[in-house]
């Protein structure tokens, strides 16, 4: 395995201070050191980063690093192809890739995986796989080099356990002790006593649909809509879900990283004004299921006046059975529900397979 403390000390070598992107379970041991850099900046979603990067070149003139999983690749294409682009403005940039989709990983992954290399090549992006058994040295020197001299952003694949664990990670705990409030797996069990045989459950990536996968049975419905991927796209799907299906309640669970992903769908909801979508926000402020060990910032936003400018009816609960009692006496109306979260969740939850992840499954 590389020593992440030595990859980060090679970048800066090569005068490389400026790093964005989005968090990646691949990458958490070279994130747990680079996060303590001065310029490091969490980006909702990769393009972002991308576009982070870009100014900061536009005001330095120097080459920034974006890092990110490769199920982001999609949201980079446009910033890279428009303004990054050798024949636009001529962007050295280098991206560190994690490359989920090994055995054992998620249904999406296992495409990923496959496509991530033909597309970096249709988009004129050129890339390799960061080699533990070569010198680290040669190999970065290569990637600086490579980007310097097309004016292009270059890729670097790195594959799963490429980086040693040299911290030991410590994950982000809420405001005083994290008993105080209710976990996961607490709040879907709540809501799962009430949803009917005739609702729709939608959940998305990463621990949260896999907590109410492994909870399905407590439901009465059989409509699930687990979003395996295409983070940050779930409030829309579920908003368009209500629109159509107006006799049953559609019950959105979404966690913070991804509300704040594409935050402009939620701008959708504001459209019509439903009476049967219920809107579950849970937040614990981290990127969770990609180490835990880095800050959402979600807090940063007042949630209230942003539930109330989209027409939704605001509520903020941190245990389980206070959501129970609100529950209880409100069955109707435009919901957003924020539910403040520990950061625990059941070991080893299960993985929705490719025949259980459509509605009616």
């Amino acid at each position: 395995m590389i020593d992440p403390r030595k990859f980060i000390q090679i970048l800066k070598k090569n005068k490389i201070n400026f790093f964005s992107g989005t968090p990646d379970s691949v990458l958490s041991n070279f994130l747990e050191v680079l996060k303590n850099e001065k310029n490091f900046y969490v980006a909702p979603h990769e393009g972002i980063a991308v576009s982070a990067g870009i100014g900061y070149n536009f005001a330095t003139a120097k080459i920034p690093c974006v890092f990110m999983q490769n199920s982001g690749l999609g949201n980079i294409l446009n910033p890279i192809s428009s303004i990054a682009h050798k024949k636009i403005f001529k962007i050295p940039m280098i991206i560190i890739i994690g490359m989920r989709g090994y055995k054992g990983d998620e249904p999406q992954h296992l495409i990923q995986i496959k496509s991530t290399p033909k597309i970096l090549k249709e988009s004129d992006i050129e890339y390799f796989y960061l080699d533990t058994k070569t010198d680290l040295n040669k190999q970065i020197n290569k990637a600086v080099n490579m980007t310097s001299n097309n004016k292009m952003p270059i890729a670097i694949l790195i594959k799963k356990n490429s980086f040693d664990k040299i911290i030991k990670t410590k994950k982000i705990k809420l405001k005083s002790n994290i008993k105080k409030y209710s976990s996961y797996n607490d709040y879907v069990n709540t809501i799962s006593n009430y949803v009917k045989k005739e609702d729709y459950v939608l959940s998305a990536t990463g621990f949260l649909h896999r907590t109410v996968f492994y909870n399905r049975e407590k439901f009465k419905t059989k409509n699930f809509f687990y979003n395996i991927g295409g983070m940050g796209h779930l409030s829309n799907i579920a908003y368009i879900t209500a629109l159509i299906k107006k006799k049953s309640n559609i019950f959105c669970l979404e966690g913070d990283g991804s509300f704040l992903m594409h935050l402009g769908s939620q701008l959708l909801v504001s459209k019509n004004k439903l009476r049967n979508f219920k809107y579950f926000l849970f937040n614990n402020n981290s990127h969770y299921s990609t180490g835990g060990q880095i800050q959402s910032n979600i807090n940063n936003i007042d949630l209230k006046i942003f539930a109330k400018s989209i027409k939704l009816n605001y509520f903020k609960f941190d245990d389980s059975s206070k959501l129970n009692n609100f529950l209880q006496k409100n069955k109707k109306g435009n919901l957003f529900i924020e539910l403040k979260c520990n950061n625990s969740h059941i070991t080893n939850l299960p993985r929705p397979k490719l025949d259980q992840i459509s509605f009616g499954k």
